[in-house]
């Protein structure tokens, strides 16, 4: 099946052939104002006027950029058709990719894209561009979780020359990547354009959607100002996780709320016990430990629910491997990471019952950690779901085995 399944990638360098109709127009072009250069160069220019040596420059200048132009379309159009695997496209896809020097074949690069596409894709003029769950397609392919700016442009381009004008409608889409790398497609109609800009906002809603004046003044930026986009970037995408978050653990407070409501069993529910100022000692003292990736290790002993939501949101985009969480006498949480790549997490957690200690244990992805990370400093974690597992016998046995070994 894999065999018969149409290749958009494929299909998309084999087109490049057709740009070599209009180079080679523009080739011929070249030649013919490179002869008039030649044979009015040598002629004799007694008696010209300044327009006529104003001619003949502007015949050398075409002469010289038509003979560039048309050789470099015809070429790239060749090696594309013939050469995927030194295309342009080929090469767009090998550097979206997190490990820019894999050894990846091209069937296998275009076999990334045209998945994505043939399952989400959707498809704007024709199939000039496509919008997926990952990728867009242009004339170039980029990932979409690189994406940081895009904008459109349509414009009435006004072209002058030989005291005459004529207008061309521009219609265009401009993205840049996280390393401001710029990809541009031109579409058919305005329309097409706003519903791929709508699409991709549906796609990537952290991207910085702009003007084509804040496009250009933001690809010719500084590394400072670029620095401030990614930021930005990165604060839109805390914060709608965050809300996402708080959204999901609202819609299970509610679920949880009503369930417990027709239950008079109330055994799974958070009860804190009294203990006594002596025991409260024996304790840790309220904290809030954070290991960030590159394995710098922060303690607060003073801290906020603002900070709890840093913690969260560092769990979600990779800045933290590790928290840890004590907030009064024998309760406290321990979040490991896993597997920091697929974003996997281990977590322990007590819950001090009126006549024991409670250990718990759970293995989640990065947000599920982050929002149970939150209802644990709201005192709402509910540890009686089929996602937690009842770790108390084996404490408690681990804990009486080095007891003895201690000779109490």
């Amino acid at each position: 099946m894999e065999n018969t399944q149409v290749s958009y990638c494929r299909q998309r360098t084999k087109k490049r052939l057709g740009q070599i109709f209009p180079a080679l127009i523009i080739l011929f072009i070249a030649v013919a104002c490179g002869v008039t250069f030649a044979v009015r160069f040598r002629s004799d220019k007694t008696g010209w006027e300044y327009t006529e040596h104003i001619g003949l420059i502007v015949s050398a200048i075409i002469a010289a950029g038509g003979l560039i132009v048309g050789v470099y379309e015809i070429y790239t159009g060749i090696r594309d058709a013939f050469l995927p695997a030194r295309s342009r496209l080929v090469k767009s896809i090998r550097s979206q990719l997190p490990g820019p020097d894999t050894g990846l074949g091209v069937k296998e690069l275009f076999a990334i894209v045209d998945k994505d596409l043939s399952e989400q894709g959707i498809w704007f003029s024709g199939d000039r561009a496509a919008v997926g769950h990952e990728w867009v397609l242009g004339d170039d392919a980029v990932y979409i979780p690189r994406i940081r700016v895009a904008c459109g442009r349509d414009e009435i381009a006004i072209h002058r020359s030989n005291g005459g004008s004529r207008s061309s409608r521009v219609v265009s889409f401009y993205l840049l990547d996280d390393r401001k790398q710029a990809h541009s497609t031109e579409l058919r109609n305005p329309d097409e354009l706003r519903a791929f800009l709508d699409c991709l906002k549906l796609r990537a809603p952290d991207v910085l959607f702009c003007s084509y004046q804040e496009y250009l003044s933001y690809r010719a930026g500084s590394d400072i100002e670029w620095d401030e986009v990614l930021r930005g970037f990165q604060h839109r995408k805390n914060e709608r996780e965050i809300r996402a978050l708080e959204a999901e653990r609202a819609a299970n407070s509610n679920m949880q709320n009503r369930t417990a409501s027709g239950l008079d069993d109330t055994a799974a529910s958070w009860v804190m016990p009294d203990r006594t100022e002596q025991e409260a000692r024996q304790s840790m003292p309220p904290c809030l430990i954070v290991i960030a990736a590159s394995g710098v290790r922060q303690c607060h002993e003073m801290f906020e629910r603002e900070d709890v939501e840093i913690a969260a949101e560092g769990l979600i985009d990779g800045s933290y491997r590790n928290v840890e969480i004590h907030t009064k006498a024998y309760c406290w949480m321990v979040i490991e990471a896993k597997n920091m790549e697929e974003g996997r997490f281990n977590i322990g957690v007590t819950r001090p019952d009126a006549d024991r200690l409670r250990f718990f244990s759970a293995e989640c992805s990065s947000r599920q950690a982050a929002m149970w990370l939150l209802d644990f400093y709201d005192e709402r974690l509910d540890t009686g779901s089929l996602q937690w597992r009842d770790d108390t016998k084996q404490m408690e046995k681990k804990v009486r085995k080095e007891m003895k070994k201690r000779g109490n």
